[in-house]
């Protein structure tokens, strides 16, 4: 990940492995356009990253949700709505100790958009989209 900070992240060309980030739009209604592991789109909107925001923990993890999307080590499909995906990648380090940060986003044929993100204690159940082993930290 580039080491990039503030308003400059926001709007950075991010890149891991695999992933990238691009802002489209500028003001309230811009969108981040996501790369997760698969080369897939997805959108991040300024209205659900404030969402994400509202809770203390969320604040400045936006670099960690671009990598979750681009390098995760876990990734399940939900147990109650089939298009939904959970990414899941550990973070040792966090306000609240260590913990697995999940973006839940919405992935259907013709658009893909992140629902939220926020840490866990532990990865939810669900279908393994990947890897095909259980992950460990």
């Amino acid at each position: 990940l580039q080491n990039v900070s503030g308003p400059q992240r926001k709007a950075a060309h991010l890149k891991t492995a695999g992933g990238q980030s691009s802002k489209i739009g500028s003001g309230a209604g811009s969108v981040q356009v996501l790369v997760d592991f698969e080369g897939r789109h997805i959108r991040l909107t300024d209205e659900r990253l404030a969402h994400i925001r509202e809770h203390p923990e969320m604040v400045e993890r936006e670099g960690d949700i671009m990598e979750t999307l681009a390098g995760p080590r876990s990734v399940r499909q939900s147990v109650s709505d089939p298009d939904i995906r959970l990414y899941y990648r550990f973070y040792e380090q966090t306000t609240v100790g260590g913990k697995w940060l999940c973006v839940v986003a919405k992935v259907a044929e013709a658009d893909a958009f992140v629902v939220t993100a926020y840490l866990t204690d532990q990865i939810k159940g669900g279908a393994t989209i990947w890897p095909p082993e259980p992950p460990s930290r």
